[in-house]
């Protein structure tokens, strides 16, 4: 992922159209800065590289998920609560009984 910080070549966007090949063929190095009369235009980045930093994300964004959980049973603004195998086996199949009714409205 820190190749993503480097500072990519930067070629201007009249180059993707003239040398596509040459563009092209540098994504399967790095990622390409593309200019427009001299300003940042966007940048090209290869599918795999893309798909990584997706991946990287989802896993950025399941942490901080978890750590808020973390963080509000630490700070009491959450509670853990126990469920016996038996409701869990029932909320998951959508048929929670009236002895459970209480543990699967919590888990619904």
């Amino acid at each position: 992922m820190s190749d993503l910080y480097k500072v990519p070549p930067t070629m201007p966007v009249s180059e993707l159209r003239k040398h596509p090949d040459v563009v092209f063929d540098k994504l399967k190095q790095t990622h390409v800065l593309l200019t427009r009369q001299g300003t940042e235009a966007g940048v090209l980045v290869h599918p795999t590289v893309w798909n990584r930093v997706l991946d990287y994300m989802d896993e950025l964004e399941d942490l901080v998920e978890m750590l808020q959980a973390e963080l509000a049973l630490a700070t009491g603004k959450d509670e853990l609560i126990t469920i016996d195998p038996e409701t869990w086996k029932t909320v998951e199949h959508g048929r929670a009984t009236e002895s459970h009714s209480e543990e699967a409205k919590i888990l619904a």
